[in-house]
C-alpha cells in the first residue's frame, strides 16, 4: 500500500486529464529518491526503492539516479523495473545485478484470474493469457475494460484478409467513435498492436505463433507466410507511429480505426 516509511515508490504519473498514465518516469519524480535516502531508516533496518518502468526514462532522470546508483548509501535496495533494459544507459546497467524473471505459467495465471473471481471459459483463459502477456495485473485491466470483447471483434474482421468487408470494420469504427470514453479506443490501439506484435516475433523466429486465438486462425498463417519479416516490422512501425499521432493529435477514432486496418492492407 506504499504505507511503509523505509519504502518508496516512483512510477509513473497518472495524468486525470487524458485518463492515462504518462509516457515516461519524470525526473521531478526520481529525484525524490535523494531527500529519501538521507535520511535515518524508520525502524533502523535497509530502506527500499523500487522504480518503476525505469526504462521509460529520459536521459537527465537516468543520471539523476546514476548519481545514487554510483555511491548508494549503506542498507539500500534500489530496484530498477524494466522492460527493455536496453533502454537504459550502460553505466546505470554496468552498475546494476540484472534480474530476468521468466512470465507466469498458464496454470498459476488461471489460477490467480479465478481468486479475483473471474469464471472464464478455457479458450477465453488462453485468449486473456497470450493478450495480456501472462501479466495477471495487464488481464484483470483488460478484463475490466472489454479488452476480450474487443480482441473478439478485430480478429472477426481479420477473417477476411486481405479483402476487408469494409461494412463491418465501418461498425467497429462507429461504436469506438461514439463511445465517450477512451478506454475502448484503447483496448483497440493495444489488440491491433498484439497481432502486429506477434506476427512479427513468429517470423522472426521462424516458429508457429503461440497457442492462443491467433494460432487457431488460418488467415495469420496465411499472413506469416505470405508476408516477408521486413513487411511485418513496417506495419508495426507504422501502427505505432499512427496511433501515436492519433493520442497527441486528438484526432477523430473513426478515421484512427479504418486507417488502422488500412496499414495492414498496404
Amino acid at each position: 500500500a506504499g504505507g511503509h516509511a523505509d519504502f518508496l515508490l516512483i512510477e509513473r504519473k497518472y495524468d486525470e486529464g487524458s485518463d492515462r498514465y504518462k509516457d515516461s518516469v519524470e525526473v521531478s519524480e526520481v529525484r525524490r529518491v535523494a531527500p529519501f535516502l538521507r535520511k535515518t531508516a524508520a525502524e533502523g533496518g535497509w530502506r527500499v526503492v523500487i522504480v518503476n518502468d525505469a526504462d521509460t526514462m529520459n536521459r537527465n532522470a537516468q543520471n539523476a539516479i546514476l548519481k545514487i546508483l554510483e555511491e548508494p548509501p549503506a542498507n539500500t535496495l534500489l530496484i530498477l523495473v524494466a522492460h527493455r533494459p536496453g533502454a537504459l544507459i550502460p553505466t546505470i546497467r554496468s552498475r546494476a545485478r540484472v534480474m530476468n524473471f521468466s512470465p507466469l505459467g498458464a496454470d498459476d495465471f488461471s489460477t490467480l484470474i479465478g481468486k479475483q473471481g473471474h469464471v472464464l471459459s478455457n479458450q477465453e483463459l488462453q485468449a486473456l493469457y497470450t493478450l495480456s502477456e501472462a501479466s495477471v495485473g495487464r488481464a484483470l485491466d483488460l478484463l475490466d475494460n472489454g479488452g476480450l470483447d474487443m480482441m473478439g471483434k478485430v480478429i472477426a474482421v481479420f477473417q477476411d484478409y486481405p479483402e476487408w468487408k469494409w461494412s463491418q470494420i465501418h461498425v467497429v469504427a462507429e461504436d469506438l467513435g461514439r463511445s465517450s470514453s477512451g478506454r475502448n479506443f484503447s483496448m483497440f490501439k493495444n489488440v491491433m498492436q498484439w497481432i502486429a506484435a506477434q506476427l512479427v516475433k513468429s517470423k522472426a523466429r521462424a516458429v508457429h505463433l503461440p497457442d492462443g486465438p491467433l494460432s487457431g486462425m488460418p488467415v495469420f498463417q496465411t499472413m506469416l507466410a505470405s508476408s516477408s519479416l521486413e513487411r511485418l516490422i513496417e506495419i508495426c512501425d507504422t501502427l505505432q507511429g499512427h496511433f501515436a499521432l492519433v493520442q497527441n493529435g486528438n484526432l477523430e477514432k473513426r478515421q484512427a480505426v479504418l486507417r488502422a486496418f488500412s496499414i495492414f492492407a498496404a
